[in-house]
């Protein structure tokens, strides 16, 4: 998926390269309204997905949470085993995330 957005910025950057050159003021000025409205477009979705990641963790947690009282309480469990606390993927700190290139 990154090789992807990245390959979709430089097709941008070539783009854009390209449109420098062309001395159509009428032109340039369609590709700017339409970029700016590309751009609330995309900030729109990332809001949209960042909320559904949001829900998606919470839900998780709350999961992991009530298996692990279950686990606890549970006779057919055995002695008391301590929260797993594992997850599908990583969490990672924001520390731990890489600045962009």
């Amino acid at each position: 998926m990154r090789e992807r957005i990245k390959g979709h910025f430089v097709e941008l950057q070539q783009r854009s390269e390209r449109w420098r050159g062309d001395p159509d003021v009428t032109k340039a000025e369609r590709r700017a309204d339409q970029a700016e409205r590309d751009a609330a477009e995309a900030v729109d979705f990332a809001v949209i997905a960042l909320d559904g990641a949001l829900e998606a963790v919470v839900a998780a947690v709350l999961a992991r949470a009530d298996a692990d009282e279950l686990a606890m309480s549970s006779r057919r469990a055995g002695p008391a085993q301590p929260p797993t606390a594992t997850c599908a993927w990583p969490l990672r700190r924001r520390q731990d995330v890489p600045p962009p290139r």
